[in-house]
C-alpha cells in the first residue's frame, strides 16, 4: 500500500453539525465516500436533501472518497438542508434542489429523462416545465433540457450560456443572458430572432401558454408570440412604463404587469381575460400581496386582504358569489380554471369550475385551521393544523387517487408536506424529512418500476413502498407508490 493510501479498514470520526448547532460523531471507513457520510448525516438528524460543507466551507461531492475530500479523524462538517423542489408536465415529473442533481421519472419523451446527451443533470440553479418538456438552468449558466424536441427537448444551442433566467410557455422555452440578450428554444412560433435590436438590455422574463414578455432595463417591455396570447402588447404600450414585474403563467391566455409600487398597470392577450376599463380602476391603488391566474381569469389579494378578480366567470374570474367570504385573505392559488384562498383564520374559501375545485362545499366543515395549500391541475389540496390532507376537484381526479393507494398510504403522511405537484392523472409529494412520494397512473409518473434505483444512486437514499410503511403486504399491482427517503 503506497503511503498515504487508506486502509480498507481504517475508520476515521468525523463530527456532523448542523447550523442550528445539532450534531452527531460518526464512525465511518476512510474509503467510504462523502455520499456515504452524507446518508449517516440525514439518518442521524432525521432529515432528508442534506449537503455536506467541509470545515472550509466547500461543498463535497458525493463520489469524493473521504480522504480524497481531505477528512481525517476529527474533522468537521456542516450539513446543510436543501429545498427540493417539484415540477410537473403532462406526463413526467422532475425533482431538483439548489445546487445539486435533478431527477425525473414518467414518459421520457415529456421530460421523464434528465439523462442529456449521455449526461445527467447535475448543479441545477432552477428548473422549469413546458407541456411536455423540462428545462434545466445549471449553476454555470449552461441550460440543458429534455422531452419533445418540438417543446424544447433535448435542445443543444451553443447560445445557450451565461444564462441567468430561464422561463416557459406550453410548448417553448426563454432565456435570458447575462448580457441581457434572449434566446427562445422549442416551438417556431414563439422565436425572438428577428427582435434581437429591440431584445437588448433584458432584465426579466414572463410567459404566457403560446408568448413571452421581456422587461427592458427602462422599464419597458417587449412581446412576441402568439398575439391573442400576450404576445401582442400594442394597445397598452403607453401603460407599460416602469414595469417591476410581468405575470404569466403556463396554460394561461394574457399578461397582467405590476409597477414599482406593487399596482397593477396593464392587462393584455386573450380578451376573454384582460381586465375592463372598470377593473382597472379599482385596482388603480392596490398594492398587490399576491396574485395568480387560470387559463382564463386572475385573482389579486391586496396588502390588506382584499381579493379582486377578472377574466371568464367559469374560470374564476368572477368572486361575486363568495365574496363576503373573502376577507383577510392571506394568499390564492389556481388550478386550471378555480381559484381558492387561505384567510388569516386558516380557513379557505374557493371558487370557479367545480371540475377543477371551484366547490369546496363537501369539505367545507373540514377547513379549518388550514397551515398549507396547493394547488394542481384539477384539484387543490389543503394541510390541516392537525396534519389531516384535504382534497377537493374533479371525483375522476379523486377516484384516480383512491384508486392508486393515495387516501392510504400517502394521506397519512402528509401532515409533513413541503412540496407538492401533479398532472391530471398522477401527483408528486416531498415531506420535510426529504422523503419523495408518488401514486396515480404510470403512464403519466405516477409510478416508475426503475425509480427506486435512480433515487439511491443519485439522491442517495432508499426507496420502501407505502406497503412497508403500513405494515401491509403488496398486491403486486402496477399502479402502486413509491417513496423515497431523501
Amino acid at each position: 500500500m503506497d503511503q498515504g493510501e487508506a486502509s480498507s479498514d481504517e475508520r476515521v470520526s468525523v463530527n456532523i453539525f448542523l447550523p442550528s448547532g445539532q450534531s452527531v460523531a460518526v464512525s465511518i471507513l476512510l474509503t467510504q465516500t462523502c455520499g456515504d457520510l452524507g446518508k449517516i448525516a440525514q439518518t442521524s438528524f432525521g432529515r432528508g436533501f442534506l449537503r455536506l460543507l467541509s470545515a472550509d466551507g466547500q461543498f463535497l461531492h458525493p463520489d469524493d472518497s473521504l480522504q480524497s475530500a481531505g477528512l481525517e479523524d476529527g474533522s468537521n462538517v456542516t450539513a446543510v438542508a436543501q429545498i427540493p423542489r417539484l415540477v410537473a408536465t403532462q406526463l413526467a415529473f422532475a425533482i431538483w434542489t439548489y445546487g445539486g442533481p435533478a431527477v425525473a421519472w414518467g414518459d421520457p419523451e415529456a421530460g421523464g429523462d434528465c439523462d442529456t446527451h449521455g449526461k445527467r443533470v447535475r448543479s441545477v440553479q432552477e428548473l422549469v416545465a413546458a407541456e411536455y418538456a423540462i428545462a434545466a438552468m445549471l449553476t454555470n449558466g449552461h441550460v440543458v433540457s429534455g422531452g419533445d424536441p418540438g417543446s424544447g427537448g433535448y435542445v443543444w444551442d451553443s447560445r445557450l450560456r451565461d444564462v441567468k433566467e430561464l422561463v416557459a410557455a406550453d410548448d417553448a422555452f426563454a432565456a435570458l443572458r447575462a448580457d441581457g440578450s434572449v434566446v427562445t428554444f422549442g416551438d417556431a412560433s414563439v422565436d425572438c430572432s428577428s427582435l434581437q435590436e429591440k431584445l437588448k438590455g433584458v432584465v426579466k422574463l414572463a410567459a404566457s401558454c403560446a408568448a413571452f414578455a421581456a422587461i427592458l432595463s427602462t422599464g419597458g417591455v417587449v412581446t412576441w408570440g402568439k398575439a391573442d396570447f400576450g404576445g401582442n402588447s400594442s394597445q397598452v404600450q403607453d401603460q407599460l412604463r416602469n414595469v417591476k414585474e410581468i405575470v404569466g403563467k403556463i396554460r394561461n391566455s394574457a399578461f397582467t404587469a405590476l409597477g414599482e409600487d406593487g399596482q397593477v398597470l396593464a392587462t393584455w392577450g386573450s380578451s376573454r381575460c384582460c381586465a375592463s376599463k372598470e377593473v382597472l380602476k379599482q385596482l388603480k391603488n392596490v398594492k398587490v400581496k399576491n396574485i395568480d391566474c387560470t387559463a382564463l381569469a386572475w385573482a389579486v389579494v391586496s396588502q390588506n386582504g382584499e381579493v379582486f378578480t377578472w377574466g371568464m366567470p367559469c374560470s374564476g374570474g368572477d368572486s361575486r358569489d363568495v365574496q363576503d367570504r373573502l376577507q383577510n385573505v392571506t394568499k390564492v392559488v389556481a388550478s386550471h380554471a378555480a381559484f381558492a384562498a387561505l384567510l388569516e383564520d386558516g380557513s379557505v374559501v374557493s371558487w370557479g369550475d367545480p371540475l377543477f375545485g371551484g366547490d369546496d362545499l363537501e369539505v367545507r366543515a373540514e377547513l379549518k385551521n388550514i397551515v398549507k395549500l396547493f394547488s394542481c391541475y384539477n384539484m387543490f389540496l389543503a394541510i390541516r393544523q392537525d396534519g389531516k390532507a384535504i382534497r377537493w376537484g374533479d371525483p375522476a381526479v379523486n377516484e384516480i387517487w383512491e384508486h392508486h393507494g393515495g387516501h392510504l398510504h400517502v394521506e397519512p403522511l402528509l401532515g409533513n408536506l413541503q412540496d407538492f405537484a401533479g398532472n391530471d392523472r398522477a401527483f408528486a409529494a416531498v415531506l420535510t424529512d426529504g422523503s419523495v412520494l408518488t401514486w396515480g397512473d404510470p403512464k403519466t409518473g405516477g409510478d416508475d418500476k426503475e425509480l427506486q434505483e435512480t433515487i439511491e444512486c443519485i439522491l442517495g437514499s432508499r426507496v420502501p413502498t407505502p406497503y412497508e410503511l403500513s405494515g401491509e403486504e403488496s398486491t403486486g399491482d402496477s399502479g402502486n407508490s413509491h417513496v423515497m427517503d431523501g
